[in-house]
């Protein structure tokens, strides 16, 4: 699901303690700066959803202020009703092993994914401080030195971050029993 800065900003997005995490799409025309989060609730007429992973950019269009993705669609049969110019979604019957409404694949995509960003940013974290502890004798202004101070508080913030997505993440895969094996740490 993608959604834009003013529709997450209508949701809350921006004001609940929701994990949001800084990165980038990149593309044809550039990269441009995104925020990745879940969203507890999507709901669509009385199609409903729960614990959706969500990217949050800039508007695709001035036609609309998002996009549901496959996350969401997975469970419905999606009709486009072109006289009615609506879309109607019909609730797919219950599949196999699916904790929490998705399958296996779901679940290790998102934890892989998760996983991954929450190592990186900790990696980032370790080499600036490597790099600060060299350089404690070389910081020759004050102004170097709030600029590195920064960055750190900007590294820190992103890792932790990412720590609430994971751990968002795994505490749905608790409530929901999802098997050890799914989950990557």
């Amino acid at each position: 699901m993608m959604i834009s800065y003013e529709l997450a900003d209508k949701l809350a997005l921006f004001h609940k303690d929701n994990a949001r995490l800084i990165t980038s799409v990149g593309g044809i025309g550039g990269t441009v700066p995104e925020i990745i989060t879940m969203v507890d609730t999507v709901q669509t007429g009385k199609a409903r959803d729960y614990f959706i992973p969500t990217t949050i950019s800039s508007n695709l269009s001035d036609q609309f202020e998002g996009l549901i993705g496959m996350d969401f669609m997975s469970n419905y049969t999606v009709k486009v009703d072109m006289r009615k110019k609506v879309v109607v979604f019909e609730e797919l019957p219950p599949r196999g092993n699916m904790p929490g409404g998705d399958d296996e694949e779901w679940w290790r995509i998102n934890f892989r994914q998760f996983a991954s960003l929450r190592s990186e940013w900790m990696k980032v974290r370790k080499k600036l401080d490597t790099w600060i502890d060299q350089q404690k004798n070389n910081i020759a202004n004050r102004n170097e030195s709030i600029e590195v101070a920064e960055l750190k508080r900007f590294i820190e913030l992103q890792r932790v971050e990412a720590d609430k997505l994971f751990n968002k993440l795994n505490g749905y895969a608790i409530r929901n029993s999802v098997p050890m094996e799914w989950r990557e740490y």
